[in-house]
């Protein structure tokens, strides 16, 4: 299995690429690719819309997984995320505060966040 996890991250406030790809680079299986999105971009989509009004300018970090092991997307994303302005999407699930996509992703194992992703169904 694998699959991706789209952080929209506050532009000024971001984890640098470099400390990212050394992250990363630790971890058999985890990829991460750092993007800022053309502002004609932004307007194109309703969740890169919701992202810009409550960022402002952000930059895309997408982190690329391979075999299903969300352990270490959890602690890359509470690693360098957590305390920086930052919204996440598990690939079009839903989208999510970076502690509450922690907590999902420790939760559920096999990566499947259907039941997660309807705010009704959510744990607190």
């Amino acid at each position: 299995m694998s699959d991706d996890i789209f952080v929209f991250t506050a532009q000024h406030r971001s984890p640098s690429e470099a400390d990212l790809q050394a992250a990363v680079s630790e971890v058999d299986g985890l990829y991460i690719d750092v993007n800022t999105p053309p502002n004609d971009l932004i307007m194109d989509s309703s969740i890169f819309a919701h992202a810009n009004g409550i960022l402002g300018a952000f930059r895309i970090d997408t982190i690329s997984y391979r075999g299903g092991k969300l352990d270490p997307v959890a602690d890359l994303l509470k690693r360098f995320y957590v305390e920086v302005p930052a919204l996440a999407n598990p690939d079009s699930d839903g989208i999510f505060t970076i502690p509450e996509l922690v907590t999902l992703l420790r939760l559920s194992p096999a990566g499947s966040f259907h039941a997660f992703a309807d705010p009704a169904k959510r744990r607190t």
